[in-house]
């Protein structure tokens, strides 16, 4: 049985991007979470990472916005087409420490701030790494790929895998082994 996500977002002076952003992250778990069944105690990232990476495409695309810096993007920046703001902007998450792997079990965080870091934003990071690899339409048939394959039968990271790579046609060996690097991306592979 499936059911709904319900979010509380209290904020007066939330604005509307803000706002859209967390109801397109909010409803991406009706997919990553409930019909592919992802275990997010136990894999965080397979739920929010994977969220979170799409609610960022979506934030470029509309509003050459990104949740995690709100006003703190430069005009000039804004006004970049989308993959040079998204490059700029993953750049700039790349500078931001995170301590944890990506694969660490929701109990095992030391801080809300370490879970959120790792599990929202790193893995995003990750992912964005993959997709300057292999192309955002490869990626994009990748994880349709992986969900048609996968939904409703309660995938683990080792599946993800085995779907991109059916997909991709490649070993990505050298991506998946980020998955247990602790601390920030220093360098792509």
């Amino acid at each position: 049985m499936e059911y709904p996500t319900i979010t509380l977002i209290t904020s007066p002076d939330a604005k509307k991007e803000s706002l859209d952003g967390v109801i397109a992250h909010e409803i991406g778990h009706n997919w990553f979470m409930s019909m592919l069944g992802s275990n997010e105690r136990q894999h965080t990232w397979l739920d929010e990472g994977l969220n979170t990476y799409f609610q960022f495409r979506y934030e470029a695309e509309k509003y050459r916005a990104n949740s995690i810096f709100g006003d703190a993007i430069p005009a000039d920046v804004k006004a970049l087409p989308e993959k040079e703001f998204l490059d700029r902007t993953y750049g700039a998450m790349a500078s931001i420490p995170m301590k944890s792997a990506i694969e660490t079990p929701s109990d095992k965080f030391t801080s809300s701030d370490d879970y959120s870091m790792t599990s929202y934003i790193k893995t995003a990071l990750w992912l964005y790494i993959l997709e300057n690899s292999v192309g955002r339409d490869k990626m994009d048939i990748a994880f349709k790929h992986y969900f048609d394959k996968w939904k409703n039968k309660h995938p683990q990271p080792e599946d993800l895998k085995a779907s991109f790579e059916e997909s991709l046609g490649t070993n990505l060996d050298k991506y998946f082994e980020l998955l247990n690097k602790p601390g920030s991306f220093s360098e792509q592979p």
